[in-house]
């Protein structure tokens, strides 16, 4: 047992060791390099060795979430999504990033269903730790109300938080949280647990600017 017990002393401490120096790296840029122009050669950096730190770029991607919103009867579903994000540099601390999908969603309870079509954003910052992002997200769209009360069409505005992680170069996890006003109808909390694929073969489905 005290054998086990070094083992898996050792395993937590090399993980630990992984992190700290995957935070304390230098920062690495995405994309082009500011100030030299996209057909000029590019300044030697030299290779990242984690892999959030060499993400696809640009960085397109689709997701699945599973959605619970707390009201006066609570209401779960799903959603679908595409969107396009960009983080600049990709290093410890307060990075860059900004982000906005479209996205389609379906939650029910027993007596209500309601049908979301909107836009998600991610506006300018982030906290990043290693493959970890902490930030605000907000979204607006129009709901669609199958029976009564409020039965018909609304719209909606939404303003929260998300943490997403990074659990590969194509693969990130994220669970966040968001107020959203309605109307007609009653505000409520959403919770999303969300998995998005990312790909630089993507195309995200958004308004062009």
């Amino acid at each position: 047992m005290s054998e086990v017990k070094r083992s898996l002393n050792r395993a937590i401490s090399a993980v630990i060791v992984s992190l700290v120096l995957g935070l304390t790296r230098p920062c690495i840029a995405s994309g082009p390099t500011p100030g030299v122009p996209p057909d000029s050669p590019q300044p030697a950096v030299s290779p990242p060795k984690h892999y959030w730190e060499s993400l696809p770029y640009p960085t397109a991607y689709v997701g699945g979430s599973y959605l619970w919103q707390q009201v006066d009867d609570s209401l779960q579903g799903i959603a679908i999504s595409s969107g396009m994000l960009h983080e600049s540099p990709r290093c410890r601390g307060v990075i860059n990033r900004e982000g906005m999908e479209s996205f389609l969603s379906r939650t029910s309870s027993s007596d209500q269903a309601i049908w979301s079509l909107g836009l998600g954003f991610e506006p300018i910052v982030a906290l990043a730790l290693g493959p970890v992002r902490a930030l605000p997200k907000g979204s607006f769209g129009l709901e669609y109300r199958e029976h009564n009360p409020d039965h018909g069409l609304g719209a909606f505005l939404g303003i929260g938080a998300t943490v997403d992680v990074w659990v590969s170069r194509h693969v990130s996890l994220g669970v966040g949280i968001e107020r959203r006003y309605s109307y007609p109808g009653n505000d409520k909390t959403l919770v999303g647990f969300t998995v998005r694929f990312a790909s630089d073969k993507l195309i995200a489905i958004i308004p062009e600017e």
